[in-house]
């Protein structure tokens, strides 16, 4: 993985982030700008989809736990508008079995809170490096 994005000219690639949590939103944001990406971030589910169909993000790092709508009801909405978006399921309260158990089979990747941000990082690069691959 060499981190070299290829966006259509005059556009960088957009991340949007929803998480209940302002420190991970800042900390996620932090690192999409440091990624030169357009990063837009919501608190809660209703937002994160409101979010979704405005922004039309390339990335989507989707908070299982949030109040109005959790995680997997937003992934279902997101997916059900564009299926080929790629999503990464973040949680600090579920493992990887619990989350196929309550329906996150949608999601493109998981993480653990609290995640290591170079790991993050890569996978965002690789989710990009997909998204344009099948654009």
């Amino acid at each position: 993985m060499t981190g070299d994005l290829v966006p259509i000219p005059g556009e960088r690639p957009k991340l949007l982030i929803v998480d209940d949590e302002e420190i991970i939103r800042n900390r996620l944001e932090e690192l999409g700008k440091s990624m030169n990406l357009e990063v837009y971030t919501a608190e809660d589910g209703v937002d994160g989809v409101f979010a979704f169909n405005e922004v039309k993000p390339d990335v989507v790092i989707l908070d299982v736990y949030m109040p109005r709508k959790n995680g997997l009801k937003a992934l279902q909405d997101m997916k059900g508008i564009d299926n080929n978006v790629k999503v990464i399921l973040i949680t600090g309260y579920l493992r990887f079995e619990q989350i196929v158990q309550t329906g996150g089979v949608g999601a493109d990747a998981y993480l653990e809170k609290p995640f290591n941000l170079e790991t993050m990082s890569n996978l965002i690069n690789d989710m990009l490096d997909e998204r344009i691959a099948t654009a």
